[in-house]
């Protein structure tokens, strides 16, 4: 699959297009998928949209712009990561966003995702 500037996602009201690299996480529910991203202007500032994808299809497309399922529930942009904590088994994006890793995924995320693990946060 080559690679594309936006993805398309379905919705409760059709279908919208979105960059990848706009995407800072995708969390998983029981009947769908949460996006957020953030706005082009301002990172600080972020939005959600509630898919009926599943987290695994999301998996499968994002995989080729350096996204990693970090948890059961969580696949994350790798290109975003600020830091790692072992300590709170955590990744932190934009230092706000705290997300979850998985004991089982920890070291897969950490040899993908190029970054050593921040005994202090």
């Amino acid at each position: 699959m080559a690679k594309s500037n936006r993805i398309w996602v379905k919705h409760a009201l059709g279908f919208v297009a979105i960059r990848p690299i706009d995407i800072l996480y995708v969390k998983g529910h029981k009947y769908g998928s949460s996006l957020c991203f953030c706005d082009k202007f301002n990172f600080n500032k972020t939005r959600t949209i509630l898919s009926k994808n599943t987290i695994t299809l999301f998996e499968e497309e994002l995989k080729i712009y350096g996204f990693i399922r970090c948890h059961r529930n969580y696949l994350v942009n790798s290109l975003i990561i600020d830091s790692y904590s072992s300590n709170e088994s955590a990744v932190f994006l934009n230092e706000n966003i705290k997300i979850p890793v998985s004991k089982r995924r920890k070291k897969y995320l950490v040899n993908q995702s190029k970054i050593c693990s921040n005994e202090n946060r």
